[in-house]
């Protein structure tokens, strides 16, 4: 499944919840709301279309303009594509789901 392929069907479940996407670059990304992040990651975990069951890098990102960000590097071992998750929230009072029970690190 390519890169756009997952970002429509995601816009298409969860709406305004894809924040932004840049899918033409060489490793291309989608962005997902940070107050639902564990609920889009469940549904490309259990959903048979993507089964994302390896995360295969997480890092933390200060972006050095009041907002930090987690990026997620899945991949699906069934499907062989990939995908790369970011999700930002403000450095104040900030806060980011845990995907520690999606993915167990």
């Amino acid at each position: 499944m390519t890169p756009q392929e997952i970002h429509d069907n995601l816009k298409a479940k969860f709406g305004d919840a894809i924040a932004e996407a840049k899918l033409d670059a060489m490793q291309p990304w989608i962005r997902i709301n940070e107050q639902r992040v564990r609920e889009v990651c469940l549904f490309l975990r259990d959903e048979p279309l993507f089964q994302f069951d390896y995360l295969m890098c997480l890092s933390g990102v200060d972006y050095n303009n009041g907002q930090i960000g987690a990026v997620y590097h899945l991949w699906s071992m069934v499907h062989k594509h990939k995908i790369t998750l970011r999700s930002n929230c403000p450095k104040e009072n900030s806060h980011i789901q845990s995907l520690s029970a999606v993915w167990g690190t």
